[in-house]
């Protein structure tokens, strides 16, 4: 339990919440989606994605968490 915790402050400290996603050109709606699948999917799904789409994904998990 207290690694799990490290690693949630660890992850806040990035302040990945405040990263400014307007300008990227990526909707709010398809922000959401990768949100979504990032919460919901196992790992093992998500390690098959392209390094690209994985790198996505845990950006738009962590703005919108």
């Amino acid at each position: 339990m207290m690694k799990a915790l490290g690693r949630v402050s660890e992850i806040a400290a990035l302040r990945l919440g405040e990263v400014d996603t307007v300008g990227t050109g990526v909707s709010k709606r398809r922000m959401l989606q990768l949100a979504r699948s990032g919460m919901n999917e196992k790992a093992p799904k998500l390690a098959r994605h392209p390094d690209s789409m994985r790198t996505a994904i845990l950006l738009a998990t962590l703005t919108w968490v």
